[in-house]
Formats: C-alpha cells, structure tokens, sequence
C-alpha cells in the first residue's frame, strides 16, 4: 500500500474507487474497485462495489469474468446487456494489448527496464499477457 493511501486511511478520507484511482492509479485498486469503476453504476439498494464483489464471486475471479457470455453475465441481478457487454469489450482489449507486438519505439524506450530501473526478466506466460521477474541493480 503507498504511503497516500496509508494517509488517506488515515484521515478518515472515504473516497469510492473512481476517485482512488484518479488520485493513487489503477495499480492501487483491487480486483473489486477496478471493476466497479468499470460497472459506474449498482442498482437500487445495493451499491456498485457490493455488485462488483458480488459478480467476481459468481464466476469465480476475473478469469472467470472473462470466460462467461454476456447471456451468463446478464444473468445476474444488476447487470443488463449494457453492462455486460462493456465488460466483454473491456476484456477484449486487454487480451488485443496482452497479444500486441512492441513497437521499435516502445522497446527502445523499455530497453529491457521497468520505470523504476529494474532489470526485467521474462518467466512466462499469464492470461494472455508475457510476464516478467524484475531485479534492481
């Protein structure tokens, strides 16, 4: 946790996912507030982030988020077509990103180097995406 959301917490700051992110980054959201601030809305009486807890435990986790229909997301209680299928796309432009080849400018740029100077170190494959180890000097 950095240290802005340790003082946010601290303050008594109750600020919903939409603002943490603009305020901390979307690396500081849970796997629930990410998807919530993708949701916008809950339905009457229950609120975004308890819909978002709610459709991570009926599909058992982002992967399965991912894998279900827009029929089998629009099955559950708040969430139409509209909503799902944003998630679908959502999801879909994860997968284009995680597949896309690097261009000569961002490898350049990179040159094996995470923003913080860290060496990075590919191990495998996750989700679509190439992960990678990273080691300081």
């Amino acid at each position: 946790m950095s240290h802005k959301a340790r003082d946010a917490k601290t303050i008594g700051l109750a600020i919903g996912p939409k603002e943490k992110l603009e305020i901390f980054g979307a690396a500081a959201l849970s796997e629930d507030e990410l998807l919530a601030v993708l949701l916008r809305t809950g339905m009457h009486g229950v609120p975004v982030a308890s819909l978002a807890k709610k459709l991570l435990s009926e599909h058992g986790g982002v992967h399965g988020l991912e894998n279900a229909t827009v029929a089998e997301l629009s099955s559950t209680s708040g969430v139409g077509k509209a909503k799902a299928t944003l998630l679908k796309a959502a999801f879909e432009l994860a997968r284009r990103n995680g597949n896309a080849a690097p261009t000569p400018d961002t490898l350049k740029k990179a040159n094996g180097r995470n923003r913080s100077g860290g060496k990075l170190i590919p191990f495998g494959w996750y989700g679509g995406k190439y992960s990678h180890l990273m080691y300081c000097l």
